[in-house]
């Protein structure tokens, strides 16, 4: 009798779709406006100016437009592109790039508060529902977002039966869901941070549970152990972000104590649906943890308990391709394009696991969930923007056409059966020595790749990158100077 290997089954997962507007060429909504406006515009000077007039017309049009057709690798258009290396060009010919805590601490202090977009941030200390105090990050300027820090305690894959982490896997994609009909949320995020164990806690225990009357034996032991485990080790830290924003009430803007009791309301529940997720034991991070974690992001090698909001980061200088800061370089790269295959749960694996070779290495993962009310209208709209770029070309449709119709097909399909819609953004952190920096940007490079992610380092604006990658509450998209409604359709 002959055994036949069991075959198992992985689920899988995919269906991705990048959002898309409808228009000619590579122009989105607006740009098809204004090709049909220049064309009307160029007629009428032409009857009222002469031919050369109108031709005039056309092509200054065509050179506006012509950027919005061109591509970077990291996913701007020529326009984008363009104003981002100036404004980044400016910072530099003001000194805006370089910050430097001295300046702003009377006391000649060598930290100080954080730079950039949170530059009108607060922590504060909030009391929920059961007594238990736990930290708000408040982000004052452009963006009123109000940040809690969810501390994850996850035991990861090892050891863990497939149909129990497919369970996990979907258990999650309900939560994002129902994240989407929170009241006043805008955003939520996972940061998963490794690093390697400098052996310091190690030795703290080492040194206090040691007796003076231990054999010799017991010490060289010990100190063995102390000298040798840090090597082959790694400290994994992962938490969770929930940012909410003041809404509007029936006829007012809530407060923001009103919002402080929402969320001191809301964070519990939560906090315990994470339950079955694969979050491990979860918990509401203190002030003081989230203090502690900023500092330790900006200056790792830097080990203050509880610092103060206002002693955080060092003097740190922002390049065009990294940040400097504390005497190590920290490079941020972003996705430009999701998995255009199906990929197992374990795809980000890669990504995420600890290298040696690295300071610190942090991935956050971005969420923006739709409401379930507006989530149908995005799918319905996805499907008709999708069905009209693949009837647009005559004859055979192109592999990508037809594959973005059938996704957005599916897409329709799940979300009027309940399924929630997303969007998302992988970002990644490598901090290591300024000579080891092009290292680090290799490694980014080669473990990206294997997660199926197409990542491009974030350019001309690295310190904005580094906040956003952070995992601290930091939204892009609410601190653009074009809406939203308007990037979305170039």
């Amino acid at each position: 009798m002959s055994n036949q290997a069991a075959i198992i089954e992985h689920r899988t997962y995919g269906n991705f779709v990048k959002p898309r507007t409808p228009g000619i060429w590579r122009l989105g909504l607006i740009g098809t406006g204004a090709v049909f406006a220049i064309g009307i515009l160029a007629m009428v000077v032409q009857a009222f100016a002469g031919l050369i007039a109108g031709l005039l017309v056309v092509g200054i049009g065509v050179i506006a437009l012509t950027p919005l057709t061109i591509q970077t690798r990291d996913g701007r258009n020529g326009w984008t592109a363009a104003l981002v290396w100036w404004a980044f060009r400016r910072s530099v010919k003001k000194g805006t790039n370089v910050y430097d805590p001295m300046v702003l601490n009377p006391d000649g202090g060598q930290y100080g508060p954080l730079p950039g977009l949170l530059a009108r941030s607060e922590l504060v200390t909030v009391a929920d529902t059961l007594g238990n105090e736990f930290g708000v990050i408040e982000q004052g300027g452009a963006a009123k977002h109000f940040s809690a820090l969810i501390a994850c305690e996850s035991d990861g894959s090892a050891l863990v039966d497939q149909g129990d982490i497919d369970v996990c896997v979907a258990r999650y994609g309900n939560y994002l869901a129902d994240l989407g009909d929170e009241p006043g949320l805008v955003a939520a995020s996972v940061t998963v941070q490794s690093a390697p164990d400098s052996g310091a806690g190690l030795q703290a225990e080492v040194d206090r549970l040691l007796s003076v009357d231990a054999p010799e034996l017991t010490r060289s032991v010990l100190r063995q152990a102390v000298q040798k485990y840090p090597r082959a080790s790694a400290h994994v830290t992962t938490w969770m972000t929930l940012t909410w924003t003041p809404t509007r009430a029936a006829t007012r803007r809530i407060t923001r104590e009103e919002l402080l009791d929402h969320i001191a309301t809301r964070l519990p529940g939560l906090v315990g649906a994470l339950a079955g997720t694969g979050a491990g034991s979860a918990r509401a991070m203190s002030a003081d943890q989230i203090a502690e974690l900023v500092a330790d992001a900006y200056a790792p090698d830097r080990h203050v308990p509880a610092p103060a909001w206002d002693q955080l980061v060092p003097a740190c200088q922002a390049h065009h391709d990294h940040l400097s800061h504390a005497d190590t370089a920290s490079v941020t790269w972003s996705t430009t394009d999701a998995p255009r295959s199906a990929v197992h749960a374990s795809v980000l694996v890669p990504l995420l696991r600890p290298h040696h070779d690295l300071t610190r290495k942090r991935v956050t993962i971005l969420y923006r969930p739709h409401s379930s009310d507006k989530a149908a209208g995005v799918a319905d709209e996805d499907l008709r923007t999708a069905a009209g770029h693949a009837g647009a070309r005559k004859g055979e449709q192109r592999a990508t056409d037809s594959r973005a119709l059938q996704a957005a097909r599916q897409q329709a399909a799940e979300q009027a059966s309940g399924a929630g819609l997303t969007r998302f953004s992988v970002m990644a952190t490598a901090t290591t020595t300024t000579e080891n920096r092009h290292k680090a940007e290799a490694i980014l490079s080669q473990v990206s790749a294997t997660a199926r992610l197409k990542m491009r380092p974030v350019t001309y604006s690295q310190d904005v990158a580094f906040q956003t990658a952070l995992g601290i509450g930091v939204v892009p998209s609410a601190h653009t100077r074009v809406p939203s409604f308007v990037r979305e359709q170039l």
